[in-house]
């Protein structure tokens, strides 16, 4: 019986201060950006192509855990710090980024999952309209417009293809 209390209590405190250490390392990451001087002109700026051969995936750019930036449904009272990652230690901690989806500032189809009894329980409740905020970083804010929501397969991951950009796709788990 303690240990059916216990876990609840570990999974909640885990999350807590995954959620604190991540606002803190969010917030100098944005001091960090907005103190230091540019360098880059618009000479110095190139364009890179990067080529994905069909049916590979491409290597994560990011280590896992790493916090990438804040995720806030405002409407839903929804507000997280995005870590790197989908396996069961990020998901457990906050809403994690979908591992070669766009990354936020970017202008592919960012994919962000999180679990339906945890972090994005209340996605139950979104609407058309409802305004998402992503912060990167750099403390540029990208808010998003929820146009639909369907529920699919586990395998079909088309959703998630780069042409759907720039998108915000998020992921859970049903029923809630």
């Amino acid at each position: 019986g303690l240990a059916l209390i216990a876990w609840p209590v570990y999974v909640a405190t885990d999350s807590a201060i995954a959620q604190w250490s991540g606002r803190r390392q969010l917030a100098h990451a944005i001091e960090k950006a907005h103190t230091m001087p540019s360098r880059t002109t618009v000479g110095d700026q190139q364009e890179t192509i990067v080529v994905r051969t069909p049916g590979t995936t491409p290597r994560a750019a990011v280590a896992p855990g790493t916090v990438l930036g804040q995720f806030e449904v405002p409407r839903l009272g929804l507000s997280y710090v995005l870590l790197e990652g989908t396996d069961n230690r990020t998901l457990g901690r906050s809403v994690g980024h979908v591992e070669g989806t766009g990354l936020p500032g970017s202008p592919g189809n960012i994919g962000i999952a999180g679990h339906r009894d945890t972090h994005f329980r209340k996605l139950e409740w979104i609407h058309r309209d409802d305004e998402i905020v992503l912060t990167s970083r750099d403390g540029a804010r990208d808010v998003y417009r929820v146009e639909w929501s369907r529920l699919f397969r586990p395998g079909d991951i088309q959703v998630l293809d780069e042409s759907h950009g720039p998108a915000l796709t998020l992921i859970t788990c049903f029923p809630f």
